[in-house]
Order: structure tokens, then sequence, then C-alpha cells
């Protein structure tokens, strides 16, 4: 898991493909300026991804937010807190 990691930001939020209504999801945020899709597949810089999926971040979770809320509450989110 990503516990004590302190290069990543998760982030749950939507998405928006044109014309349809936004989507709950969720990616990873780096240090770095990128931002990684788990279910595309997809590293890109975070302003591209932005850009292309219409991306709206509602909530971070630091890499030690992530384990706690994991171990609480046993599954991946969202928590809804």
């Amino acid at each position: 898991m990503m516990e004590g990691r302190n290069d990543v930001t998760l982030v749950h939020g939507t998405i928006q493909g044109a014309g349809q209504p936004p989507n709950p999801h969720a990616w990873v945020r780096f240090d770095d300026g990128t931002v990684l899709d788990p279910v595309l597949g997809d590293r890109m810089p975070a302003e591209e991804y932005r850009t292309k999926m219409n991306a709206v971040e509602h909530v971070t979770y630091t890499a030690d937010e992530l384990a706690e809320h994991v171990m609480e509450h046993q599954h991946w989110g969202p928590w809804d807190d």
C-alpha cells in the first residue's frame, strides 16, 4: 500500500466525458506533477489529465490517511467524511 509515502496523494473527485454527467472517480496525484488513473492505466501531467477528463478534485488523502481509512472501513472508498 502507499502508507508512509510522502510523494503521493489519493484524490476522490469527478470526471466528465463530453455530454455526460459528472462521474465519481479516484486517481493518484504524484509530487512530480503527474497523475495516475488506475482505471485507465494512464499516467500523465496533472494539467493534461484535468483538461482531458474534466477532472474536479473533491477531497484528497495523504498515504497515511488512505491507510487509516482502508483499515477502518475495509474498502477503497469513497468514505464520505
